[in-house]
């Protein structure tokens, strides 16, 4: 019986440690640019951050004309060095980005399905300008219990497509057994994230 306590004081010591680690404030730098407000972690290189500002700031104009909309004014970036930080401020564990509403964009530093930063920066840029898009239709004054309705009836496939389009996130189709397989998806698999993931290598085809 005592090697029982031993072991749940020791659990529970490592998890107060975690506990106190996880709510430790995280140091962190900011850098401004016309469109973007980048507040990132200060392990981080902040020349890496200079470079992807210029692709953002590139996006943010080409994204806005062939979208037809005007983005918001001011977006906060928010870049973590760490994935457990990430999960923390997004609820979100399986994804590497995300988007909380039309100005505030969340994703972490080191990716897991892409090698490229810059792509997983522009392809949530292009959600938060989409859903600009989707919100200007909209008559005025917003609605925001019927808008979230018909935004959760919005095809996902829609909504990736035009995400992984802007970025070039492409996917060689022979690397895709199923296809060749002539195992096409159908509709209701892309509109499924939970189905393989095949929405986003397929909407880059």
């Amino acid at each position: 019986m005592k090697k029982y306590y031993k072991i749940i004081i020791v659990f529970s010591i490592i998890v107060l440690i975690l506990a106190l680690l996880i709510n430790i404030p995280e140091n962190r730098k900011d850098f401004k640019t016309p469109h973007f407000n980048f507040l990132f972690s200060s392990s981080i290189d902040s020349s890496n951050i200079v470079e992807l500002s210029k692709v953002l700031e590139a996006s943010y104009s080409k994204i806005s004309n062939n979208l037809n909309t005007i983005p918001a004014d001011n977006i906060e970036v928010n870049i973590y060095a760490q994935r457990w930080r990430y999960v923390k401020a997004t609820g979100h564990w399986n994804a590497s980005g995300n988007v909380e509403g039309i100005s505030k964009l969340h994703f972490i530093e080191n990716t897991w399905l892409e090698s490229e930063i810059s792509k997983i920066a522009v392809h949530e840029l292009t959600h938060a300008i989409f859903l600009k898009l989707l919100i200007d239709r909209e008559p005025e004054p917003l609605n925001v219990e019927n808008f979230n309705e018909k935004f959760s009836k919005l095809p996902i496939w829609i909504w990736e497509a035009v995400s992984v389009y802007e970025p070039e996130q492409f996917y060689d189709p022979k690397t895709l057994n199923y296809l060749n397989n002539g195992k096409y998806p159908d509709i209701s698999e892309l509109n499924n994230r939970s189905k393989g993931q095949k929405i986003y290598p397929v909407d880059t085809l």
